[in-house]
């Protein structure tokens, strides 16, 4: 009876290994230290300060996660699986928040003090939802509002269904009241609601790629991400990233199976995206996904379908709410450049893109940027080889999309906060990128615990010497 061969080692274990480790401790060292490398950056926003934490809210939060992972690696089915790492999730963003003595004071000053705090006060003021749907423009050129011209109406009618589920509960007549209750509510439900994101994630890996493991592994990556974590109570955090791939999601089974009517409804989920944040428009890049990872012959079919979502979801949106977003847009867009102070020339550009790169991956955690990095680099060289599959042209969308926010988006710095939206497609990416690597079961456990250790511990970190502010 002859032995089984043992399997080779892959070398891209040992040196990813040593490279996260050295990169990820040298960030902590920054943070750990307090030495002012990232403050000097143009435009840094999240400088660095202390923030006490009680140890045991933190404990509370590492144990959570801690189950999350083991359940991850458990063989338990696939629901269950799901269910537990949203409530885990939530419970890491409860604990982290309570851990800085200010119970749930902590989560709500985001929606009392924050610029964003402006929806919520406009909210609780409008007399219902199809009013502020079709006087949209009425209401936020009543006053000199800053963040309201920044968005379209779907995040203020979050913020209003928000309130009206707070009043189900609560009901109140003070306008103040309906405030106070819509902060309480917000604060009790968005964090369980900002890791609802993980389904769509599951089924998008086991459509896009057939391996639903990528999906749960994708999963408990998500929750242990210190933006996820730390910034709580916007809806960048809570709503965008869940609205950016369901699109993607329902297109890539459209084209699966073949269905039109599926495409038709990845285009109006598409255009519901965009009716939340013109920022989620450079999801349109990932709709291109299953027309480039194939030959058949059903493209064309499949983006008249899409586009006709589009521009039914539209047309309307203009019947019935006289809402016109191209002219949305462009009001959008213009408040948003003279807002931020946007210097029109390749300086601007240029230590605008720099920071915006390094504030993202630092927010994210060093962990999952070398080895999102690592993915674009191997599908680079498969596209450019010409052996590309679905996961080389996934990544390659994706940085499509980072190249054309560093060209069009014109933002300086905050992306902490505003590309949040792409990471559920980061971690899905770099858990397929662990799960199918030719290693060991041993060394791919091994692996995935030090990546998971590591984001957790970044979001500490961050948490203690950074925070979001």
């Amino acid at each position: 009876m002859t032995k089984n061969k043992k399997q080779k080692p892959d070398p891209i274990f040992t040196v990813l290994s040593l490279v996260i480790i050295f990169i990820t401790g040298l960030h902590w060292l920054i943070l750990a230290l307090r030495i002012p490398v990232l403050d000097s950056l143009p435009y840094w926003k999240f400088t660095l300060r202390l923030t006490p934490v009680n140890l045991a809210w933190i404990t509370l939060a590492f144990m959570a996660f801690g189950f999350a992972v083991v359940l991850s690696l458990s063989k338990a089915n696939y629901a269950l699986k799901l269910a537990v790492i949203i409530i885990l999730g939530a419970t890491i963003q409860f604990s982290l928040t309570y851990s800085k003595g200010e119970g749930l004071d902590g989560l709500r000053s985001r929606i009392v003090t924050s610029g964003h705090a402006e929806f919520a006060r406009v909210a609780v003021r409008q007399s219902s939802l199809w009013y502020a749907a079709r006087n949209y423009e009425t209401i936020i050129n009543s006053k000199a509002y800053d963040y309201l011209p920044s968005k379209p109406p779907g995040t203020l009618l979050f913020y209003m269904l928000t309130d009206r589920a707070a009043q189900f509960f609560w009901p109140a007549v003070d306008q103040y009241i309906r405030l106070e209750n819509l902060r309480t509510f917000a604060s009790i439900t968005w964090p369980v609601i900002s890791y609802l994101v993980v389904i769509p994630i599951f089924f998008l890996a086991r459509e896009l790629f057939d391996d639903p493991d990528a999906g749960i592994t994708a999963s408990v990556i998500y929750i242990s991400i210190p933006s996820l974590n730390l910034i709580t109570l916007h809806t960048d955090q809570v709503i965008y990233p869940c609205l950016a791939i369901i699109p993607v999601l329902i297109a890539v089974k459209a084209y699966r199976k073949n269905r039109l009517w599926l495409a038709f409804l990845s285009g109006i989920a598409f255009y519901g995206s965009i009716y939340f944040s013109f920022g989620l428009a450079v999801i349109g890049f990932l709709l291109l996904l299953p027309i480039l990872a194939s030959r058949s012959g059903n493209s064309l079919r499949y983006i008249s379908a899409i586009a006709a979502g589009i521009v039914l979801s539209n047309a309307c949106a203009y019947f019935f709410t006289n809402y016109n977003i191209i002219t949305s847009f462009n009001e959008v867009f213009s408040h948003h450049l003279l807002w931020k102070g946007w210097e029109n020339h390749l300086g601007t550009y240029w230590s605008a893109g720099v920071t915006d790169i390094i504030e993202f991956s630092v927010w994210i955690g060093m962990p999952l940027t070398i080895l999102f990095l690592t993915c674009l680099g191997l599908s680079f060289r498969k596209i450019t080889i010409g052996r590309s599959d679905i996961f080389s042209i996934y990544n390659g969308l994706i940085a499509a999309i980072f190249l054309f926010m560093l060209a069009f988006g014109k933002t300086k710095a905050e992306t902490a906060r505003l590309w949040l939206l792409l990471v559920p497609f980061i971690c899905l990416s770099v858990a397929k990128f662990i799960v199918e690597r030719p290693w060991s079961k041993r060394d791919q456990t091994l692996f995935t615990c030090l990546i998971l250790l590591l984001e957790i511990g970044t979001t500490f970190l961050t948490l203690h010497y950074q925070d979001f502010n």
